[in-house]
């Protein structure tokens, strides 16, 4: 204790003294020494690290996705509702658009009639339409062979105003009508609507069809003559007319067609024209005609000769033709 004290006082009288000298201590210091870090750390950091990239990725992605079908969303949304706009138009606003496709004719005949007989056709025209139809009116184009039984005449069109068909109406004509021509033959009949709509002054057409077989033709004929001759005979052919009908047929008129080289002498019944043309006016129900021709048959040897005779109504532009056949009989003679 004593040393120590005793040499502490030396240092004081030595720091106090006026020779006194600093000495200069190099004094090196030694790096600080580093601990090192532990391996299982630096892959704990590294796993959280990747472990949060991974949710932030998967954050990212999900928030790409939601985009994507609020996108897709919002879109369907918009189609749908420009659908459902169409619609309610079409629904509403175009109810009132008049189409053909509304407009029904509805045909009510017979599909096979007897020649010269009476039957009737129905005509029904059915407007569907939301609005009305104006000036209707309805046009029945008959070919030849048609007539009416009340006038007796050719009915090559009928006609029936309707005038105004309402919304959702429908109206009905019915016609009768004779038909002529020849047997097992099909006679087609166009049939044409016309009508107009408010606020317009277009003609606007509706157009259908249907068709009529002739069963039976409303007379018969046969032709009798030789089926062989020699150039230079006299042949005499029959023709022989008789009516199938339940009704007279008016205005029957016959017409021959001679082979070639054909020399016509005479005839029991006079052609009414010419040598070959015989106007029979009425023949009544279940009623009979004969007429015999006389000729000379010419020609060379083996060659065939064909005779023609054809039966119908006279033509009223034309007294001397058939306005409407009603049958036709051919024979050959060698």
């Amino acid at each position: 204790m004593s040393d120590t004290k005793s040499r502490i006082e030396e240092l004081e009288k030595e720091l106090y003294s006026k020779d006194f000298t600093p000495q200069k201590v190099n004094e090196t210091l030694s790096p600080r020494p580093t601990t090192p870090t532990s391996p299982s750390w630096d892959n704990r950091a590294e796993e959280s690290a990747k472990f949060a990239m991974d949710i932030i990725e998967k954050n990212v992605r999900g928030e790409r996705r939601q985009k994507i079908m609020k996108k897709f969303f919002l879109i369907s949304v918009f189609f749908f509702s420009v659908t459902a706009l169409v619609a309610w138009f079409v629904w509403s606003g175009g109810r009132n658009i008049i189409s053909s496709d509304n407009i029904n004719i509805e045909i009510s005949s017979p599909v096979a009639v007897a020649g010269g007989e009476q039957f009737e056709t129905s005509f029904t025209v059915t407007n569907d339409n939301k609005v009305a139809l104006s000036d209707v009116t309805l046009y029945v184009e008959y070919p030849t062979g048609f007539s009416d039984p009340l006038l007796g005449t050719a009915l090559p069109r009928y006609t029936k105003k309707f005038g105004v068909i309402p919304a959702g109406d429908l109206v009905t004509e019915k016609k009768n009508v004779l038909v002529y021509g020849e047997e097992n033959t099909q006679k087609e009949i166009a049939v044409v609507l016309e009508y107009r709509i408010a606020g317009s002054n277009a003609i606007l057409k509706k157009e259908s069809s249907y068709t009529i077989k002739i069963s039976s033709s409303p007379l018969n004929a046969t032709l009798n003559m030789v089926k062989e001759a020699s150039a230079g005979q006299e042949i005499e052919m029959q023709i022989n007319i008789e009516s199938n009908s339940q009704n007279a047929t008016a205005g029957v008129i016959v017409q021959a067609t001679y082979p070639n080289n054909f020399v016509f002498k005479s005839a029991d019944l006079a052609p009414s024209y010419g040598n070959n043309v015989w106007a029979l006016g009425t023949i009544e129900e279940q009623g009979k005609r004969t007429i015999k021709v006389k000729g000379i048959i010419d020609g060379d040897e083996g060659e065939e000769k064909i005779t023609k005779i054809s039966i119908g109504t006279q033509n009223p532009k034309d007294d001397r033709q058939i306005g409407v056949v009603y049958n036709t009989v051919t024979e050959t003679t060698i």
